[in-house]
């Protein structure tokens, strides 16, 4: 739930208040973040299975007996409590301060992020926006927000079926499968995911200058084609590393397009309506 919750708001908040000539990048930033973080979860688990593996002496080892993954989910209550702490200094959305009539606060939190001339642009532009009332379920029901809605729901749930967390979390597995890993399976995962995390700087790189429908198009059909190309290795019995660069090569086109961009292209749609 608390997950859930995060994945929703922090890509609208970002949208919110990141600069417009700067947003698809900054809202990329949340997917970098995303697979960051996947790579500090990788490799803690990692370090902790050999901690507790290769050193059966240990306190870590003592107090969890063969069973590195019960410490492995207390782990990660220390980032959730660091992310706590942190959101006691990040400022309320200016467009939630002046929907509660909070104009001056608005405007103090626009300050900090624009130059005067841009914040009382950006102010005004809010102010319309709330005057014109145009918010609510109700509106969410009738275009054009209904056919945004759709292409909401659609595209956040094309990028989950798109086979992503199959190959995050069952990477290692596949990879067994073919021939590659044969020991050291967290060693693999912890390459998947720094090779995510990389690919991910593309979005960033060119989301604003390549443009968000070129690179949800041209990503999403290699992305395919990458899926395709891994599923004929399973079926003709192709395994070795040709089974790995396929692999990759998903990972390189989803990381660029079906990952990152619905968190760009979504808040950004509604905004504008």
């Amino acid at each position: 739930m608390a997950v859930g919750v995060a994945s929703n708001i922090s890509p609208l908040y970002i949208s919110e208040i990141a600069p417009a000539r700067n947003r698809g990048a900054f809202v990329t930033f949340y997917q970098l973040a995303i697979t960051i973080g996947i790579l500090v979860a990788y490799l803690s688990n990692y370090f902790i299975q050999l901690s507790i593996s290769q050193n059966s002496s240990s306190l870590l080892a003592g107090y969890f007996p063969g069973e590195a993954w019960r410490l492995m989910f207390f782990v990660s209550a220390i980032p959730a409590t660091l992310f706590l702490f942190l959101l006691l200094v990040v400022p309320e959305s200016p467009r939630w301060l002046m929907k509660q009539g909070r104009e001056s606060a608005s405007l103090s939190v626009l300050s900090k992020i624009h130059d005067p001339e841009e914040a009382n642009k950006e102010l005004l532009s809010i102010q319309k926006i709330t005057a014109s009332n145009n918010s609510g379920k109700i509106h969410l029901t009738k275009k054009p927000m209904a056919t945004i809605l759709i292409l909401v729901m659609a595209l956040t749930a094309l990028s989950q079926f798109s086979g992503i967390n199959g190959v995050i979390f069952y990477g290692p597995t596949i990879l067994h499968s073919a021939g590659i890993v044969t020991q050291d399976a967290l060693l693999y995962q912890v390459m998947l995911g720094a090779a995510n995390m990389l690919f991910t700087l593309i979005a960033i790189w060119k989301v604003d200058s390549w443009g968000r429908r070129p690179l949800y198009i041209y990503g999403s059909l290699f992305a395919g084609i990458a899926l395709a190309l891994t599923g004929l290795c399973f079926a003709f019995d192709i395994k070795g590393y040709i089974l790995l660069s396929c692999m990759m090569l998903f990972l390189l086109f989803f990381a660029f397009s079906l990952g990152p961009l619905k968190f760009v292209l979504l808040p950004n749609s509604f905004q504008q309506k």
